[in-house]
């Protein structure tokens, strides 16, 4: 992936767990998206309001160009569960 300046930058691929509402805003402030199809749907199924009451933890594929805030996903109740690359993703 490139950036505007045209530089090969390499994606970085991490996951997030939680069982709270999700914290949609984060994947603005990490310039984050859903890793997969998959992803995408928890995101949607966790940002809903009964999911507050789900006591069951969910984990979520994230990508970005940027290394994630781990103190800010932890202040949220969804800490970061490793953080790598493509070429070193491990399927949870």
């Amino acid at each position: 992936m490139k950036n505007a300046l045209g530089i090969e930058m390499r994606q970085i691929t991490y996951q997030v767990g939680g069982c709270t509402s999700f914290p949609t805003d984060m994947l603005r402030y990490d310039s984050a998206e859903p890793a997969t199809q998959g992803d995408a749907a928890l995101i949607r199924e966790c940002s809903t309001i009964p999911y507050l009451l789900n006591p069951y933890p969910v984990r979520i594929r994230l990508r970005s160009l940027y290394m994630a805030t781990c103190g800010r996903w932890q202040s949220f109740g969804w800490p970061v569960n490793g953080e790598y690359s493509n070429k070193e993703a491990r399927h949870a």
